[in-house]
C-alpha cells in the first residue's frame, strides 16, 4: 500500500521536525530565565522557574538556592519550606556561600539566631569579604559589632563596607589620609 522510500521519509520528516516553542525547556535555560528574573528582583516571575529547574535538576545547588530565596522574599511557602531548599542547596555544594548566606537569613526570621549565627561564620570563612544586604556587615549579626537594621533596598544597604570610598568629584577610589 505504501512504497518503503515514501514510509522512510515521511519517518524522517516527523523525527527532523523542530519542537515547538513551548516544547521542554533546558535545565541552563530554565535557570537563566530565573536569574534573570530575580536580577530584576521580579521575584513572583522567578519562583515558578527555579521551581521547575529544581525539578529538572534535583541535585542543583543554584536551582534550590534561588527556590529558596523566592521562597523567603515571596511568602509563597511557609519558611521551613525555605530552609530545607537551603539545606538541599548546601548538601548538594557545601561552597555555595550564597545558600549558606540565604539560610543564615532564614533562620535569623525563623529566631533561630545560633543556627544563624553558624551560618554566616560559615559565609565569612569561604568569602571572608562577603556581606549581608540589609544589615550591613555581618559580623553585626554574629555579635562583635552593633547590629543596625536598614531597609533592603536602602543606598546604604547596596554599599559593601569593605569597598573603599569614592572621591565624590572624580569617581576614583579616595586615597588614604
Amino acid at each position: 500500500m505504501f512504497r518503503p522510500g515514501f514510509v522512510l521519509s515521511m519517518a524522517l520528516v516527523l523525527v527532523c521536525t523542530p519542537a515547538p516553542a513551548g516544547a521542554k525547556e533546558t535545565f541552563k535555560t530554565v535557570l537563566k530565565k530565573a536569574d534573570s528574573y530575580a536580577v530584576r528582583r521580579d521575584y513572583l516571575n522567578a519562583y515558578p522557574l527555579y521551581r521547575k529547574a529544581a525539578e529538572l535538576n534535583p541535585k542543583s545547588s543554584e536551582a534550590h538556592t534561588g527556590l529558596a530565596w523566592m521562597i523567603y522574599r515571596t511568602g509563597l511557602e511557609p519558611l521551613p519550606r525555605a530552609m530545607e531548599e537551603g539545606l538541599l542547596a548546601v548538601k548538594y555544594n557545601p561552597k555555595n556561600v550564597t545558600a549558606h548566606n540565604i539560610l543564615g537569613a532564614v533562620y535569623f526570621s525563623m529566631g533561630n539566631i545560633a543556627a544563624a549565627q553558624h551560618e554566616f561564620r560559615t559565609v565569612l570563612k569561604l568569602d571572608p569579604k562577603r556581606r549581608c544586604s540589609g544589615c550591613g556587615k555581618m559580623e553585626a549579626l554574629l555579635g562583635k559589632e552593633d547590629l543596625k537594621l536598614v531597609p533592603f533596598d536602602s543606598k546604604e544597604a547596596l554599599v559593601n563596607p569593605y569597598d573603599k570610598p569614592l572621591d565624590d568629584k572624580s569617581g576614583a577610589k579616595a586615597k588614604p589620609k
